[in-house]
């Protein structure tokens, strides 16, 4: 099923293998296993006149699977390191530090809100798509059967009734895939359905391509919380090789904070996600 909330990661490893970049402190998956729903218009000879059709569901929609995960507070490696003013791929030599980032309670609970608005994004994503087309399958089941003197009318009038209440692309997916004078083409119908689910929850990345969701290090200072004064205070006061021993590598140790335009609960996935 899809994700109602994010769950909170406590190592950067189970966030990387999720496929989070180095500098990501969450993550939300698109749906997978996905399932449209699959009806069939059956039509039969009335004995002595006319057609009588009914709509047969023959699978029901799935919203599919997916997970979003968070980094709780901490301090995370991130494999890279400052070269030049620029980050780069992080390099074990003598000089070298690793980046690593500081998460706060207020900062973790940014990225929690962040994915679980993503999260949102994609549920509204099949209320109006997948399910809107499933309940209007449904409608048009309940209100059958459809009654005519000829094939192509009872087809049409099961048709008219899926129409009914969709939105003007759902309604253009039911009358490209549904002939009246012979049924539902179901490969069709499921294939572009599906393309227009997947397409509608990938507007959820609108949040992060207007920099909404930015978390970054503060690369113009070092922390100043009393891990990284330790970490920096250690490095210049033991000898490297002892520094090595008890404490590890030697630290860049960056807050992580808010980007200018963060923001998140201020646009609703309505708002957002549309058709």
């Amino acid at each position: 099923m899809l994700a109602r909330v994010s769950t909170e990661l406590h190592t950067r490893e189970e966030l990387n293998a999720k496929g989070a970049a180095p500098m990501d402190c969450g993550i939300t998956s698109p749906p997978t296993h996905v399932l449209s729903p699959k009806f069939n218009i059956v039509c039969q000879q009335r004995p002595y006149r006319g057609w009588s059709a009914h709509v047969q569901i023959l699978q029901a929609a799935y919203e599919g699977d997916n997970e979003a995960y968070h980094l709780a507070p901490g301090l995370y490696a991130t494999g890279l390191m400052m070269s030049g003013g620029h980050t780069t791929d992080y390099i074990e030599e003598p000089g070298n530090r690793q980046i690593f980032v500081e998460i706060d309670a207020a900062v973790s609970l940014d990225g929690r809100d962040a994915e679980q608005e993503h999260c949102q994004d994609i549920l509204h994503a099949y209320d109006i798509t997948l399910k809107a087309m499933q309940d209007a399958v449904n409608r048009a089941k309940a209100g059958g059967p459809y009654h005519g003197d000829k094939r192509d009318q009872v087809v049409r009038a099961a048709k008219n009734a899926i129409l009914t209440g969709l939105h003007p692309k759902l309604q253009e997916i039911v009358r490209t895939c549904v002939i009246d004078n012979w049924g539902v083409n179901i490969s069709e119908f499921d294939t572009k359905l599906r393309k227009l689910y997947l397409a509608t929850c990938d507007l959820t990345q609108q949040r992060d391509a207007k920099n909404w969701h930015t978390l970054a290090p503060d690369f113009g200072h070092e922390s100043g919380s009393l891990r990284s004064w330790a970490e920096y205070a250690s490095a210049k006061l033991m000898p490297s090789g002892l520094h090595a021993i008890m404490l590890g590598e030697v630290k860049d140790i960056r807050k992580l904070l808010r980007g200018p335009d963060f923001s998140v609960n201020a646009m609703s996935s309505q708002q957002l996600i549309k058709l």
